[in-house]
C-alpha cells in the first residue's frame, strides 16, 4: 500500500462526501450535469466500460482464490521469511 495514494484518495472521497453531505441539493445538481456531460461525450463506451468493470470486479470477488503455482517448497537463500511456502521462489513472485 502506498500511504500517499491511500491517504490522497481518502482525502478526495471525505471532501467529496462531506460537501454531498453538507449541500445535497447543490451536489446532485453538480453530479448530474457531471454524468449527463460523460454520457453524452462518450455515449455508449462509457456505459459498456462502466459495465465490464463492474462485471470485472465481481468476477474477481466470485473466483477462488489463486495460488502462486510454483510447486516449489524448499525455500532458498532469497527466502529466509517464508520457510516451505511455495510462494517464495522468485518464480512465484513473476506469476503472482
Amino acid at each position: 500500500m502506498n500511504p500517499r495514494v491511500f491517504w490522497g484518495a481518502s482525502l478526495i472521497i471525505g471532501a467529496l462526501l462531506a460537501v454531498a453531505v453538507a449541500a445535497p441539493g447543490a451536489s446532485d445538481r453538480v453530479f448530474q450535469a457531471a454524468q449527463a456531460r460523460v454520457i453524452g461525450a462518450f455515449g455508449w463506451f462509457y456505459i459498456a466500460a462502466v459495465a465490464g468493470f463492474l462485471l470485472t470486479v465481481i468476477a474477481l470477488a466470485l473466483a477462488p482464490p489463486a495460488g502462486c503455482g510454483s510447486g516449489r517448497t524448499t525455500p532458498s537463500r532469497t527466502s529466509r521469511g517464508c520457510r516451505g511456502s511455495p510462494c517464495c521462489s522468485p518464480r512465484a513472485w513473476a506469476s503472482a
